[in-house]
């Protein structure tokens, strides 16, 4: 906590800010081990990271490519965002700490107002999808997708899902609504 003359109030370790903090505490339990568990903690939540967006920015490739991941379109798409994926790491390894997580935040406030936007654009489907979805609860059934019954179209995957996954709840949903 910073005081009104821009001091700490209580400064339990002198000279120590930022992430040391955590370094100092896994010392203090097993000393010596600080910064391996630090190091191997972000190595891992980082790794991780990276994999993830990857594969968002992969279903966003597919999704623009109107899902024709066998095309040269997708696969252009891909390689660019998986060029920039690799040139960001690298540049984030040679930049300072503060850089990167004033990009991070960044990045993630620009996702903020994205966000809500998409969110606005969804709202009649999601509304859709609720209805169906209160129908079937009232019906007693076990509620399954089926994206015809809530006017969402080219969603073939879900066709088969349903049906081979889900059979009897899928049979019970027809026969409540073959009345």
């Amino acid at each position: 906590m910073v005081s009104p003359d821009g001091g700490f109030i209580v400064e339990n370790l002198p000279g120590v800010a930022g992430g040391d903090f955590t370094r100092f505490a896994v010392d203090s339990v097993l000393p010596g081990f600080g910064n391996i568990f630090i190091t191997t903690a972000l190595f891992f939540f980082t790794y991780t990271t990276v994999l993830a967006y990857a594969m968002y920015l992969n279903s966003c490739a597919a999704f623009l490519t109107k899902g024709d991941i066998k095309g040269d379109r997708y696969k252009k798409t891909v390689f660019i965002i998986n060029l920039l994926i690799v040139l960001s790491v690298f540049a984030g390894s040679l930049a300072a700490a503060d850089t990167v997580w004033n990009f991070a935040s960044a990045t993630m406030g620009i996702q903020a107002v994205l966000v809500p936007v998409c969110l606005f654009f969804l709202a009649k489907p999601v509304r859709n999808i609720l209805k169906d979805y209160e129908d079937q609860k009232k019906r007693e059934i076990v509620p399954v997708f089926i994206p015809d019954n809530c006017g969402i179209k080219d969603a073939e995957l879900w066709n088969s899902i349903i049906p081979n996954n889900y059979p009897e709840e899928y049979q019970a949903y027809k026969d409540s609504y073959k009345e």
